[in-house]
């Protein structure tokens, strides 16, 4: 089955809106061996819209469309589609029922034009909406199907999960399974040669690197009938892969490095406390982003003076003068600090320059010192990310990214 699929409204062509809705439903699609060829973003335009629904009904067998199924007048998806292939609107009722009651349970009186979004293309099956007011449409018609959901992911999301995957579930005669090794430490290049022979030669799995925010991506895909034939196809090839690089292997199956350490810290009872500077937080969100992380972290500090790493921390005054706050000696005094203060097994230090400016010839913008405090001492490291990363943003980025890649290596 090929699928393609359609983003509607403005403001994701304009820019104000980033498009994730595009990134979930492709991925979920591969999951269940529809092929994606075609993905589109159009404006609330109802000649455009329905130029391009004809266009890739045309060549597609499915058309997931998301957006414009709210209760302004330039919500009109379910229109056009309804256009498009001569259907007539009509009132779904169980969906009228559902928002009256959403505004009601909400305290709120119901605008009169929120009944426009419990209208849906005659023939249609509505999709429950279980986090908004506005249904999602299901179209089965002449061997094609159309499914309209709304734009909000905290609504869509949900939605696809509850009401379409099952859907696509009783469509598909097989699956794709994908085990996916995250690898840091080495270019995709390298990896690529020393695994050449085991890519070329698999078919089912295959094999397929691609760039990661954390380092490289390992994909091993296998077509399969279910995710358990499908995970033991790829269990040879991802062997294949942990033996290969045993130094490198961030994790399989994990979708960042805070989820690794958050887990692996789960499991050893220990906890790790932050102390930051540059990064202003962004390491102790990143690690609280995770849930379930209550249980490895309590405590982040964010001294972005000089004199809060001295009152909070402890760091020694003197340092500041004889070796700077951007310093190897001021990076291990805050994560032996955070790490007393705390009462945690691993604490973290990282101070560095950001940029634009604060840059000297003997500290450019993007050095960053970053050390470990353990039981045993600290592990200290020097980074320079100025070469690669010019806003400051990517360089608070880079720096908290390293210090997890720096607690992984030692956790492994």
């Amino acid at each position: 089955m090929n699928a393609e699929i359609i983003n509607v409204g403005t403001e994701l062509l304009m820019g104000d809106v980033v498009n994730t809705n595009a990134t979930f439903i492709a991925k979920h699609l591969q999951d269940y061996g529809i092929n994606n060829y075609f993905q589109t973003v159009i404006g609330d335009n109802p000649a455009r819209l329905e130029a391009q629904i004809k266009q890739s009904l045309s060549r597609s067998d499915m058309v997931i469309i998301t957006g414009g199924l709210g209760p302004t007048y330039d919500d009109v998806t379910k229109e056009i589609v309804a256009q498009a292939l001569n259907l007539e609107m009509v009132m779904d009722l169980a969906s009228k029922e559902r928002i009256e009651s959403y505004f009601k349970k909400s305290h709120r009186t119901m605008p009169h034009n929120n009944l426009k979004q419990a209208m849906i293309p005659d023939g249609s099956r509505a999709l429950d909406n279980n986090y908004g007011t506005a249904p999602g449409v299901l179209i089965e018609q002449n061997d094609k199907i159309v499914i309209l959901l709304p734009g909000p992911p905290r609504e869509l999301k949900p939605m696809f999960m509850n009401s379409v995957i099952p859907f696509l579930a009783e469509k598909r005669d097989f699956m794709i399974v994908s085990d996916r090794v995250y690898i840091q430490g080495i270019g995709e290049s390298h990896i690529e040669e020393a695994l050449s022979s085991l890519m070329i030669e698999s078919t089912n799995p295959t094999i397929a690197p691609y760039l990661h925010e954390n380092g490289v991506m390992l994909r091993v895909s296998a077509r399969a009938r279910s995710q358990a034939e499908g995970h033991a196809l790829n269990q040879n090839a991802v062997n294949v892969i942990l033996e290969t690089f045993p130094d490198n292997i961030m994790g399989v199956n994990i979708g960042s490095l805070e989820e690794e350490l958050v887990l692996e810290l789960t499991k050893r009872n220990q906890t790790i406390a932050t102390a930051e500077s540059c990064t202003g937080g962004l390491l102790a969100k990143r690690i609280t982003d995770v849930n379930g992380s209550s249980a490895i972290f309590n405590y982040g500090a964010v001294t972005y003076s000089n004199t809060m790493k001295n009152q909070v921390l402890g760091v020694d005054s003197s340092l500041f003068d004889s070796v700077g706050a951007v310093s190897k000696d001021v990076a291990e005094a805050m994560a032996l600090g955070v790490k007393k203060l705390a009462k945690a097994d691993y604490g973290i230090g990282i101070t560095g320059i950001a940029g634009p400016t604060g840059g000297t010839v003997e500290k450019p913008v993007g050095t960053v010192y970053i050390a470990l405090a353990t039981a045993d001492g600290c592990i200290t490291e020097k980074y320079m990310f100025g070469h690669r990363h010019l806003d400051r943003e990517s360089v608070r980025y880079a720096a908290s990214q390293a210090a997890l890649a720096l607690i992984h290596k030692h956790l492994k």
